[in-house]
């Protein structure tokens, strides 16, 4: 009986970790050939620490004066002025503490207990080089230096996402949806996972008025605080789609464009068209696969997919959304499984997930570690899309494994 041969997802995920260490850091920092240490500034720094929370209580005080959230730079939804009410009562440093301390814990909470809990044989080894390698990270450690809070947004809607799934009765799915809406009026951009909530793909009907429905009722609760402040809201969207952010640390589209554009190449024109013709395909193809197998194995792919969708799509996503993709990577690593590698499909596999995993970790680090073409993140994110699609592509056919549970 022949032996079966296979690759441990572990060993995939550490040995692109550690090829990435190398290349990125190691060799840039060591070995310069000025035979000196260079390690130039890691995470960018806007003084004081926490900008973005001091500006989130000061729009949620305002509201709490009577008046409207949207002053200086706010452009999040009405509601999460209302949601971070109480920390306003806290002098800053202890706000600032307990925004930390939960960035960490939810971030955890989803990188390591949400995958053993939902997978059925996740690597333990994997998804812990995943969890230090995440806390240890460029966009992780932005995050916390400007108190943002894409981490707890995404955990909302990740713990959604699994209660929606695993969750027992109608109790579960309600706490599904609230925790669902909270990940929205914080941060609009997790409205992208709601493709996540459908335990039967071919259920076209029931999925669509579900999905139809919960974006119903997070469309009025942009409303919650009367239309005066909703069309303060939308004028604030506006503005921020006609003047986005350039620089290196955008990894959006629209950015990523913007900066090319002043390359002066030839081809640039149709450089925004063709990315987000990229991403539109991707997200189709994974979209179609995930109704024609109506599988399991298939939910990864998705997950992973709506997490880059929210990277690409918004015309801000500064580098601290990063870690929104390492809690999507833990999760599609948890289902992944060991990779039989006695056949040539088993061998495609394990490369392209080595692939993935590079491109993964190549968002690990700052841009001040990486060689021009890579200063931006779009790129590389923009190839997962595609690596993704191919992975896909050639994976095992499930034998009926039916719809998701």
């Amino acid at each position: 009986m022949k032996r079966i041969k296979t690759a441990p997802v572990w060993a995939i995920i550490c040995g692109s970790l550690f090829f990435m260490y190398l290349v990125f850091f190691v060799r840039l920092v060591f070995f310069t050939g000025a035979e000196v240490i260079s390690f130039p500034q890691y995470v960018p720094v806007l003084n004081p620490v926490g900008i973005d929370l001091r500006y989130m209580l000061s729009y949620a005080a305002e509201f709490l004066k009577g008046g409207t959230p949207y002053i200086g730079y706010n452009n999040y939804p009405p509601l999460a002025s209302v949601l971070f009410c109480p920390l306003a009562a806290l002098p800053f440093k202890y706000a600032y503490l307990l925004v930390t301390l939960l960035t960490i814990a939810t971030f955890l909470s989803v990188v390591l207990v949400l995958p053993l809990a939902a997978c059925r044989k996740p690597d333990s080894a994997a998804l812990v080089s995943l969890a230090i390698t995440g806390l240890l990270s460029y966009g992780f450690l932005f995050e916390i230096e400007q108190g943002q809070f894409n981490v707890i947004a995404l955990a909302c809607c990740s713990w959604a996402i699994f209660l929606f799934h695993a969750g027992p009765g109608k109790w579960a799915r309600l706490g599904a949806y609230l925790l669902f809406t909270i990940a929205i009026q914080l941060k609009l951009y997790p409205a992208v996972f709601v493709f996540a909530f459908a335990r039967d793909a071919r259920d076209l009907k029931g999925n669509l008025i579900r999905w139809i429905a919960l974006g119903a009722a997070n469309m009025a609760l942009l409303f919650a605080l009367g239309p005066s402040v909703f069309r303060d809201f939308l004028a604030v969207m506006l503005n921020v789609e006609k003047n986005n952010f350039i620089w290196c640390g955008n990894h959006s589209i629209k950015c990523f464009v913007a900066i090319m554009q002043n390359t002066g190449l030839p081809f640039l024109p149709f450089l925004g068209l063709g990315c987000y013709l990229i991403l539109a395909a991707c997200f189709a193809s994974i979209l179609t696969f995930s109704y024609v197998r109506n599988a399991r194995s298939s939910f990864k792919y998705l997950v992973t997919i709506c997490a880059l969708a929210a990277m690409l799509i918004p015309s801000i996503s500064h580098d601290y959304k990063l870690p929104i993709l390492s809690m999507a990577f833990a999760v599609f690593v948890g289902e992944a499984g060991p990779i039989i590698v006695n056949r040539l499909r088993g061998i495609i596999r394990a490369l392209l997930l080595f692939a993935l995993s590079m491109l993964y970790a190549c968002t690990l680090l700052s841009h001040t570690f990486k060689p021009m073409l890579l200063l931006s993140n779009t790129p590389v994110l923009l190839a997962a899309c595609i690596v993704l699609v191919l992975l896909l592509l050639a994976e095992e056919r499930p034998n009926r494994e039916g719809p998701r549970r």
